[in-house]
């Protein structure tokens, strides 16, 4: 595992993905509507197995003293991620949700409709960690809809740049060191580049890893930056 090789804390912040362990096929059925036959849409999770926590004792390893780790995880076992990082001195400093607004609509119409991904904030203990607070006030939810039109790739569980943007931006400085261990359609890396952070982007599936790659090449250093205001990274207990 590439992870392993890298220095120990030498990363300042980690915004990660991890597969949730779907696995197999998924199949949503599209029946007629006003315009006409559609065919199904459907989508192979047959690389989406969910790692065990080892990878979380290597991300704080890696992680300086004060370092943060941001991860989407799955509701049923966020709490093992929490616990698995606190075993590992993280500290936790929030759960937030992406509340997307065109969620995939419930077929078999048995429940509401699944708009809500959450991910978990922990901080490194040893040091105070970067907050940048000048930025404004924000709640712990981000609201975006699911990826669409250019910027939608063939990734099918690629989050948007409206969600990763506000975590690097907030949560770290200009030259720090951004890690996603699993890096899917690198939309991490991608942020990070355009706010002029460093950055290191894991994907062991070769198509997705030319896909990021691809995303790279076409984002400037420093692209996002003019998006916000500038501001000096702030420190917090």
């Amino acid at each position: 595992m590439y992870l392993r090789r890298l220095p120990s804390a030498t990363v300042d912040l980690i915004v990660t993905d991890p597969p949730y362990g779907l696995k197999g096929d998924t199949t949503i059925t599209r029946r007629t509507g006003k315009f006409g036959p559609a065919t199904d849409i459907r989508s192979s999770f047959a690389w989406d197995e969910r790692p065990d926590v080892d990878w979380i004792s290597e991300c704080f390893r890696v992680l300086r003293p004060g370092g943060i780790m941001i991860a989407f995880y799955e509701r049923e076992h966020l709490h093992e991620f929490i616990e698995e990082a606190k075993r590992h001195g993280g500290v936790l400093r929030d759960i937030g949700a992406w509340h997307k607004t065109n969620p995939v609509p419930q077929v078999r119409k048995v429940k509401w409709a699944s708009a809500l991904e959450l991910f978990a904030i922990v901080t490194k203990a040893g040091m105070r960690h970067t907050f940048n607070w000048q930025y404004g006030y924000h709640h712990n939810v981000i609201v975006a809809p699911i990826c669409a039109g250019r910027e939608r790739t063939r990734h099918p569980t690629q989050k948007p740049l409206a969600v990763i943007l506000p975590m690097v931006r907030y949560w770290s400085s200009p030259g720090d060191v951004v890690l996603d261990p699993f890096a899917g359609a690198g939309t991490t890396a991608v942020a990070a580049k355009g706010l002029g952070r460093r950055y290191i982007a894991i994907e062991i599936d070769a198509c997705f890893h030319a896909l990021s790659a691809e995303r790279l090449k076409k984002t400037p250093r420093g692209s996002f930056e003019s998006s916000s205001p500038h501001v000096s990274s702030a420190r917090s207990a």
